[in-house]
């Protein structure tokens, strides 16, 4: 069972709050922020563009 409280569960959370009050869908945000899902830091995926 996934802990409710774990910090990624938080920020996960968070992050779909922001998300869908933007208007947009999970594959707009990644295009947005450049999400590769060779990494899941996107400072890196801005290196594999």
């Amino acid at each position: 069972m996934a802990d409710f409280y774990a910090p990624a569960a938080i920020w996960g959370r968070e992050l779909r709050h922001y998300r869908k009050a933007a208007g947009l869908t999970q594959g707009q945000l990644s295009e947005k922020i450049h999400y590769s899902e060779r990494s899941s830091r996107p400072d890196v995926a801005l290196r594999h563009r």
